[in-house]
């Protein structure tokens, strides 16, 4: 500072001052320069960070409406998927899965102007037009769909799956030829694709050509042995050749790879009541009917998520119908939806029980008594403790259950016979009486 100082102070001695304050000025000018170029490469280098950001965060708000999709949270993922869009509305990726997530929601004027807008700002992507093909075929516009589907392989021939739905389009159509034309040309890019083999078996038996259509099912089950589509397309085969006894057991196949499917037995019990075996068509219908109100409670769930009481429901309802595994899913779905939901304990005490696991039963039981004591699960208990030999804890579990029955009476009669030989004669006498006016019947059994 002492230098510049010094040096300006000579200048204006020597009288230079017009000179000097041109000079200076100058210098002024060039340190604002430079200070304004530091700052501008300070502002581009904060608007690339900003952007950087902003491209980050859009890929990520993307992501995540993909992943809700994929759980099927249609709401949020329009949601995140609309934040992206407000962050970078030439985002071709984000109006693409938004749009699937308004098909989703059934909000159809919606996917399709994001449909429109994808395409517009990527219209050379193949993909995009077959996802719009595919929604309208979802939707029964079989024509919009051939057209997008065409312009998808126009743009990716190699690509199989815009292909079989080309097929399934013209099928929708009953252009059968075009159909077949279709899955040829897929099975030329695959020659092993099960899928295919059954689309064109399917195409097949609605051109009314059976042999061709079962030679293709076979071929599809050849190649992927669990094709459940394929074995219930040859049951429908069967079925319109009028031979019923194959088409029953092509039912029956698709039922062991999927059992609970209420087409197959629907179909199945058709095929029985064909060849007249009324009672095998009566199991299909009771079938039909436990899937019915399977189905109800479904619902139910699917709009109470949180539902203990729903969940035992459920649970009880899969045990009539042999899926027990499906059922302790569904006891401790119930006891995870609510731990203070005792009833729930005691339910899955009752499964426990019935699998033999009797020390689970006590710790269900004795979990539930301490939220809420109850009959049920004083009964359960009370029952482990007739199988462990403990008469006395078993018949103070039935007294306050309140329970009255044969197994009761059983109680009393052991616990009769365990004073007897602990040479307790009057308790035993009392125990056996108790035991006779419960259940009449044991006294005439020991004459």
């Amino acid at each position: 500072m002492r230098k510049i100082s010094l040096f300006l102070t000579l200048m204006l001695m020597a009288g230079c001052g017009s000179d000097a304050e041109q000079a200076g000025e100058a210098d002024s000018k060039q340190g604002t320069a430079e200070s304004s170029s530091s700052k501008d490469a300070s502002k581009n280098g904060g608007k690339k960070a900003a952007a950087s950001k902003t491209e980050a965060t859009t890929a990520a708000l993307v992501e995540r409406g993909k992943a809700l999709i994929e759980q099927r949270q249609a709401g949020k993922a329009i949601e995140a998927l609309s934040q992206a869009i407000g962050l970078d509305a030439e985002n071709s990726e984000a109006f693409y899965q938004r749009a699937r997530a308004n098909a989703l929601a059934r909000l159809d004027a919606n996917a399709l102007a994001d449909y429109s807008a994808a395409i517009r700002l990527d219209p050379k992507r193949a993909r995009l037009y077959y996802s719009r093909g595919y929604f309208f075929l979802s939707r029964r516009l079989a024509d919009k769909a051939i057209a997008d589907l065409e312009k998808s392989i126009e743009l990716d021939p190699k690509e199989i799956e815009p292909i079989q739905f080309l097929g399934l389009a013209h099928v929708a159509k009953k252009e059968y030829q075009q159909a077949i034309a279709a899955f040829d040309r897929a099975l030329k890019i695959k020659p092993d694709s099960s899928d295919v083999y059954n689309n064109r078996g399917f195409t097949y038996l609605q051109a009314k050509k059976f042999d061709n259509a079962l030679k293709d099912f076979k071929k599809a089950i050849q190649i992927n042995p669990d094709s459940v589509n394929s074995y219930n397309n040859m049951g429908l085969t069967y079925f319109a050749m009028e031979d019923y006894r194959s088409s029953a057991s092509s039912f029956t196949k698709a039922i062991e790879k999927s059992p609970n499917t209420p087409s197959f037995y629907l179909q199945r019990r058709e095929a029985y009541l064909k060849l007249g075996m009324q009672n095998q068509a009566d199991a299909d219908e009771d079938k039909l009917n436990w899937l019915k109100q399977l189905a109800v409670l479904n619902i139910a769930l699917a709009r109470q998520p949180r539902n203990s009481a729903k969940y035992v429901e459920r649970a009880h309802h899969l045990l009539d119908g042999g899926e027990d595994s499906a059922a302790l899913e569904d006891f401790n779905r119930a006891v995870k939806a609510n731990p203070q939901y005792a009833q729930a304990l005691s339910a899955r005490a009752a499964y426990w029980f019935s699998k033999g696991k009797l020390d689970r039963v006590i710790d269900d039981c004795e979990n539930a008594i301490s939220i809420q004591p109850h009959q049920e699960a004083y009964s359960i208990r009370g029952d482990v403790w007739m199988k462990k030999g403990d008469f006395d804890k078993a018949i103070a579990d039935f007294a306050k259950a309140k329970r009255i029955d044969a197994t009761v009476a059983q109680a009393y009669l052991m616990r009769a016979k365990a004073l007897k030989n602990q040479g307790n004669d009057e308790q035993a006498r009392k125990s056996f009486e108790r035991a006779v006016a419960l259940d009449p019947s044991i006294e005439k059994s020991l004459q």
